[in-house]
């Protein structure tokens, strides 16, 4: 190997990636290919968080083949797209790193189908690529939000007024504030595109009263949150029940998503071949026509789960978020951090475009939407920042987090079991190792420094068990 390729493997173990994951991101060919060596141009790498954004652009995107790694080894071409694990290929005289989107979840999602899942922290991972390979790391000004890493690094430098530009209009959330949407559609004949939650919004109705669960409080419907129910304009919330309090009777749930949002688009006057449905229940084949459809003009609304097709051209004059706070998955700062990323990126897009952008928030009390409808850009920061601080998180601190198929038993570390450890345990949503979505169990730990006697048991861990997943963030 590479002298230099074998120094960034050596250092990368440090970083909690298996050997054998580590040796497949640096060898991508089933021919085993090292940098020639010879003197070429200096290279560039554009780094994109996901596919979509990728397809975006117009490039030579990095490819597996044998022929394209070749190229890439000889030195032969000089300006590449690909995704982050680009990275490991054999570039001969890379120079230049472009990360664009940088703030974007896919950078740090668990969320994916593919062995690549290990390296999702770019900050700690490119510091050291640089560092081996003495190239340089830069994160393109886009039109979306920074980072809250990026924007401590330049917010002496930068200005960020471009991001208090709104062209978003507030309504009541989901159906009741969308009657304004359809109107201004129907009057100008315009496209709309609708992001909805995969599995809906859900509420606990009596079928006997005829009347979903109130709060007590300010009599207002309450929305399901997995165990407990939660009143938005209160900020309060309650245990889950499965009774009606008035007459005794079975409760049940009723979810406000796609097939509902289909409905409620039929009975306020569209036709069948009007609405388009993107989800992830759907086959490749079958989103690509729909999408064909909606954007030759075929059908006026689409309905979609899926965020980065509400950022694609499809001649749509409208986009429409029934539930803003959808784009929240918690109520925790990264979680936050997120959400406000995607609301900056969807409200840029729509600025850009010259598009109405209807955002079902009117009233809500999470700190992030109550920042954007103001344009209080630094207080999130600020808030932010503090919140970091407080639970020694990066930049201030590590944070190292197990992701595992099952609970681990058995596991000790100075006499204390692992869940007694951690700072925080939780479920992730994640693919297994046969490709199948399931509930994982995370086991996080965070601190101003990580002792390195855990770091090391936490290695050997790894070593005993294939079905572990670690995510690391080192600080800055």
């Amino acid at each position: 190997m590479n002298p230099k390729r074998y120094d960034f493997f050596i250092r990368s173990l440090k970083f909690f990636i298996p050997p054998g994951t580590l040796l497949k991101f640096l060898m991508p060919s089933t021919h085993p290919i090292e940098p020639s060596g010879l003197k070429s141009k200096p290279q560039t790498l554009n780094i994109f968080p996901n596919m979509k954004t990728l397809n975006r652009v117009k490039g030579r995107k990095v490819l597996k083949s044998k022929k394209s790694i070749l190229n890439i080894a000889k030195g032969q071409d000089s300006e590449f797209y690909g995704l982050f694990q680009s990275l490991g290929f054999p570039f001969n005289n890379l120079k230049k790193i472009n990360v664009f989107e940088e703030g974007n979840p896919s950078y740090r999602s668990f969320y994916k189908k593919n062995r690549y899942s290990w390296l999702n922290d770019p900050k700690t991972f490119l510091n050291l690529y640089r560092d081996v390979f003495d190239c340089e790391v830069s994160y393109v000004d886009s039109d979306v939000s920074p980072s809250v890493e990026s924007y401590l690094e330049k917010v002496k430098t930068n200005d960020y007024q471009k991001f208090f530009k709104s062209n978003s209009i507030f309504l009541k959330e989901g159906e009741s504030g969308g009657t304004k949407v359809v109107k201004s559609c129907l009057k100008g004949n315009k496209k709309l595109s609708v992001f909805l939650p995969s599995k809906g919004v859900g509420h606990l109705f009596c079928r006997t009263c005829k009347k979903n669960t109130q709060c007590p409080i300010c009599k207002k419907t309450l929305t399901l949150y997995k165990y407990e129910l939660k009143c938005l304009d209160c900020d309060d919330s309650w245990p889950k029940i499965s009774r009606c309090d008035v007459c005794g009777s079975k409760l049940h749930v009723l979810r406000q998503g796609v097939d509902y949002f289909y409905n409620w688009f039929l009975n306020e006057g569209f036709l069948h071949h009007d609405i388009e449905v993107v989800s992830s229940e759907k086959k490749p084949k079958e989103i690509k026509d729909s999408l064909g459809s909606f954007k030759k003009g075929f059908s006026k609304v689409l309905l979609t789960t899926d965020f980065e097709f509400l950022r694609d051209d499809f001649g749509q004059k409208v986009i429409w978020i029934p539930y803003l706070r959808h784009l929240f998955l918690g109520d925790d700062f990264r979680s936050y951090e997120n959400g406000w990323w995607k609301i900056h990126a969807i409200n840029s897009f729509c600025f850009k475009k010259g598009l109405d952008l209807f955002l079902g928030s009117k009233g809500s009390s999470l700190f992030p939407v109550k920042c954007f409808e103001k344009g209080e850009f630094s207080k999130f920061y600020r808030d932010e920042i503090e919140a970091r601080k407080q639970f020694d998180y990066p930049p201030f601190g590590e944070i190292l987090m197990i992701v595992s198929e099952r609970k681990i038993k058995n596991s000790f570390y100075n006499d204390l079991d692992l869940e007694d450890l951690a700072s925080d345990t939780r479920f992730v949503r994640v693919f297994d190792s046969r490709g199948k979505e399931k509930n994982h169990f995370g086991y996080i730990f965070q601190s101003r420094k990580i002792e390195e006697s855990f770091k090391k048991f936490v290695k050997d861990l790894i070593l005993k068990n294939e079905n572990i997943r670690i995510y690391y963030e080192g600080s800055l």
